[in-house]
């Protein structure tokens, strides 16, 4: 959360301002949230680093060597949950605690040290030796991960690992300002707040304030800065808040004093900065200010991933479907939004909602995704009954989807049974580029049946397009019980002077389109001649001779 410009001015004249006079526990301040002010026990004279858990706020004494225990809401004595830190740890100035474990900032010996919350027992393993360079530690903070410590010499949040305490230098913070004696730290992930330990250097009222820097580079965010008590004897220290009142140790009127924190100026910006999809071009390329596109996707790209980064790091997108419905991540292990991609149109909705929640801007690109080709074949020319006959559907691409083909089936005559015609729905796998189509026949039977010619046509769907050249394949089925063929001898003219020619025809006699296939018939014939010049005809002798199917007549 980037907090907004807090408005001096209009802070400076509200109403809640309390100007408070006369005695040690008075402060001439612009001070706001004085309800929750805590007043110290008498003991805790020395009072540094803050912390709370949002119900007990613990108060590092310097001196006197251990955490004091406040109620954040009565303001009294906890004594009970005062956590005792040892003669080892005399110089306690920064505190923090991730609600189990909470680590004291010992200046003494350049070390953090590890209690337990519950009991203040040592938890000597979480432990954090400081580097040598980190010499002048003042305050400490830390997002779970990282311990941040702020050095009063080197103007540089110094970084550990809150595991095991090792050092993180790549995570360091240059604070970009030369104020003198940084002392308490704070933050809310997005901005961290300083204040700074009075040393005569206060030449302007307007001077005393807690100071705000981006957490990302530690550049100043004055907008975000928190006025804080003018009391030329004040001495600011610890930090700590709930995210709306920030409270500030005082060393000097042994009190914590609680401030307003800033109210964000929330961003209205609901803007991309960037939009992408893999595999696709956008036509308009992008602009911020275009917020409708247009892509064509190949058949052989499946999916896609959307990759939108706002303008305003505060904004949130969300990856909406046509249907206005928040559209999966199929892969959360990868960057970026994951997306399949349908055949035909997809519409994806980048809608970007701004830090201020009001603000609605919806990116919408439409990807159509080319359809299929898809057909259908077979190696077979012809099988018999009680054979199979195999179709092979085909698509152009093997992608890891499966695709769903219609086809119908029929046949010219009936030799297939009547549960394998009609419409039905085939899946080519995932990966493959084709899929089997089996067939039965009728069983083997002896009894003769007009062959018959079985087609596969690909029908008709959106989700794919026809291969016109391969939209239909058909294969011959036969029936093997062939029948008898005749043959018939027939003498012309029947009667011949002696020296004339008399001519034997042969006619065999199939069905109509039904010749045996490669079959040979041979047909006995009787051989005769005249032999005594009487006009008498005798027989010699019969022969045979074959006669292929190429000579059958079919009638």
């Amino acid at each position: 959360m980037a907090l907004g410009a807090f408005g001096l001015a209009a802070l400076a004249l509200a109403a809640s301002i309390a100007v408070l006079t006369g005695g040690p526990d008075s402060v001439s301040a612009q001070q706001q949230s004085t309800d929750q002010d805590l007043t110290l026990h008498g003991d805790n004279a020395s009072p540094r680093g803050i912390w709370s858990d949002g119900s007990t706020m613990w108060v590092a004494d310097f001196s006197d060597k251990k955490l004091y225990a406040y109620s954040l809401a009565g303001k009294a004595r906890i004594e009970n949950k005062d956590i005792s830190l040892g003669n080892f740890n005399f110089k306690a100035l920064g505190i923090w605690s991730d609600g189990t474990t909470i680590w004291v900032l010992n200046t003494a010996d350049d070390r953090i040290r590890g209690f337990s919350l519950s009991d203040g027992s040592r938890e000597t393993t979480r432990d954090i030796s400081l580097d040598d360079d980190n010499d002048i530690p003042a305050g400490i903070w830390s997002d779970r991960t990282t311990m941040y410590v702020v050095d009063q010499n080197d103007k540089k949040l110094f970084a550990y690992a809150l595991s095991d305490g090792a050092r993180q230098s790549e995570s360091d913070i240059d604070i970009s300002i030369d104020r003198p004696r940084p002392i308490g730290l704070w933050s809310d992930g997005s901005t961290f707040w300083i204040s700074y330990d009075h040393h005569g250097d206060y030449v302007q009222d307007d001077h005393r304030k807690l100071y705000a820097f981006d957490f990302e580079d530690g550049t100043r965010a004055e907008e975000s800065d928190v006025p804080i008590s003018t009391d030329a004897n004040s001495r600011s220290s610890g930090l700590w808040s709930d995210g709306d009142t920030i409270w500030v140790a005082d060393k000097f009127h042994r009190k914590i004093f609680g401030y307003q924190l800033p109210q964000p100026t929330l961003s209205t910006d609901a803007t991309l900065s960037s939009l992408h999809l893999s595999g696709v071009t956008l036509t308009p390329n992008f602009a911020a200010t275009t917020t409708t596109y247009a892509a064509t996707a190949p058949y052989t790209v499946a999916s896609v991933t959307v990759s939108a980064t706002p303008g305003d790091r505060s904004a949130t997108v969300v990856i909406l479907d046509g249907n206005d419905d928040e559209l999966p991540d199929t892969d959360l292990m990868k960057a970026g939004h994951q997306a399949k991609l349908a055949v035909n149109e997809n519409v994806f909705k980048i809608q970007v909602t701004a830090e201020d929640e009001l603000s609605v801007q919806t990116y919408t690109v439409t990807v159509t995704r080319e359809k299929p080709l898809v057909s259908v074949t077979s190696n077979q020319a012809e099988v018999f009954e009680g054979d199979t006959a195999e179709f092979a559907v085909m698509r152009d691409a093997a992608i890891p989807e499966q695709l769903e083909v219609k086809l119908s089936v029929s046949e010219t005559e009936s030799l297939i049974p009547n549960s394998e015609l009609g419409s039905r729905t085939i899946t080519i796998p995932s990966n493959a580029t084709s899929t089997a189509l089996s067939l039965t026949t009728d069983s083997n039977d002896d009894q003769w049946e007009n062959h018959s010619t079985v087609s596969v046509a690909v029908e008709d769907d959106s989700g794919y397009q026809i291969d016109s050249m391969a939209s239909t394949s058909s294969v011959l089925i036969l029936d093997n019980d062939f029948p008898e063929a005749t043959a018939a001898l027939a003498v012309s003219p029947s009667t011949v002077l002696e020296g004339a020619t008399a001519t034997a025809t042969v006619t065999v006699t199939t069905q109509a389109d039904k010749q045996p296939h490669g079959a040979a018939g041979t047909l006995i014939l009787s051989q005769v001649e005249d032999t005594a010049d009487s006009g008498d005809f005798a027989m010699l002798d019969q022969g045979a001779f074959a006669i292929s199917p190429e000579d059958f007549t079919a009638v």
